[in-house]
């Protein structure tokens, strides 16, 4: 069995009769056109967790489960089964850093931590370069108000910029992971795997956010090791971007 599936059967074993489940089930059993996107998508998916140590793939699909709302608990924020994945796409730092050809790659038990003076653990453990290196993953996701503004219609490029509260809301992403990934005792360095879901879902100006996000990261960022993953359609990668911290 696909290991997304095992996950989504853990899922179902605990909320069998919610919505989310019984949607998925439809789309994965019919082959309609509409359902291709999301096909892909869990493609996707698959091939990140595939690649999991199965020590890590059963600490992340422990995570997913323990986060994952039953219908009759959805997230005040109303953002609904949104946190499970975000927890599940931890899987793409992990096969980026796998591809980096680094050593002891493994997830870390997950400690969330007693307030602010001790922040939770980071996600994942690893070696390079006979250094101790560990991650932190943060995705961030549309903003409440794009998320209530569509309403069906279609719209352009043209009625979105990557403003201030876009880079605020990164800038706590990427103030928290910093704090994170310096936390165990035996850490030498860290790295911020963020996934950017923009506003502007045509991603017509994606060129022009590129550049703005590269100069944000040198400016903001000059001590901290950051790679930013923005998906395209079905999860696929539409451009990646690493930035290095100055020596």
């Amino acid at each position: 069995m696909a290991r997304f599936d095992k996950i989504i059967q853990k899922i179902e074993q605990k909320c069998p009769n919610d919505w989310w489940i019984m949607s998925f089930k439809k789309k994965a059993r019919e082959d309609h056109p509409c359902y291709q996107l999301y096909k892909k998508t869990i493609r996707e998916y698959n091939k990140a967790l595939d690649c999991l140590d199965p020590q890590s793939f059963s600490i992340l699909s422990d995570k997913v489960l323990s986060e994952f709302k039953c219908e009759a608990v959805q997230n005040e924020d109303g953002r609904g089964k949104q946190l499970s994945f975000d927890l599940m796409n931890e899987a793409f730092a992990y096969k980026y850093l796998q591809n980096r050809v680094v050593n002891n790659l493994c997830f870390v038990e997950e400690n969330k931590g007693t307030g602010k003076n001790q922040p939770k653990t980071p996600d994942i453990r690893f070696e390079e370069k006979g250094r101790v290196g560990y991650c932190e993953v943060k995705t961030i996701n549309r903003s409440d108000k794009d998320k209530k503004r569509y309403d069906g219609k279609v719209f352009s490029g043209s009625e979105y910029n990557l403003n201030d509260g876009f880079f605020n809301k990164i800038r706590t992403a990427l103030d928290t992971a910093k704090s994170q990934v310096k936390t165990p005792s035996d850490s030498e360095f860290g790295i911020v795997y963020l996934i950017i879901n923009f506003d502007d879902f045509t991603l017509e100006d994606h060129t022009t956010y590129k550049e703005q996000l590269h100069v944000f990261f040198q400016q903001s960022y000059p001590d901290i090791e950051i790679h930013a993953l923005i998906p395209g359609g079905g999860f696929h990668a539409l451009y990646e971007i690493h930035h290095t911290p100055d020596l």
